[in-house]
């Protein structure tokens, strides 16, 4: 977890994490060991900030990199980034807006929603219901 402001970046707030972090997340994510196995998801609280971590983001090996926001904001932080050399609309392991389309609205809906995608990508899986996947393995 990284905050700039250490009234949320507390530990207390985040007793499971394996680090709370208070940095500027763009220059944090630039320490981090980002490496092929980290999801990398940015839900800021400004567009400046999305934007610094996306471009730090894009240039890790993180198998997946997610940015919350309307289509609009990703669409102008996107073109932003292209104006850098960056491409993350070609980039297969962006997903903007962040998450599976689960229909939720609250804070905890949308955080299941974006883990939901995490694991789907980290396994590889199509995101179907379990029903018909194994339905389909079964006719086989």
């Amino acid at each position: 977890v990284i905050d700039d402001r250490p009234e949320y970046a507390a530990r207390h707030r985040f007793p499971d994490a394996r680090e709370v972090i208070v940095s500027q997340p763009d220059a944090a994510l630039k320490r981090l060991s980002i490496d092929g196995r980290t999801a990398v998801a940015i839900v800021t609280r400004c567009h400046g900030f999305d934007l610094r971590c996306l471009i730090a983001a894009l240039k890790t090996p993180a198998f997946y990199v997610g940015m919350i926001g309307s289509r609009t904001k990703t669409q102008r932080l996107f073109s932003l980034c292209e104006r850098r050399g960056l491409n993350p609309a070609a980039e297969e392991r962006v997903r903007a807006p962040i998450g599976l389309d689960l229909g939720g609205r609250r804070p905890e809906e949308i955080a299941l929603s974006i883990l939901a995608e995490i694991l789907q990508r980290r396994n590889g899986a199509t995101g179907r219901p379990l029903k018909e996947a194994l339905a389909e393995r079964h006719s086989s």
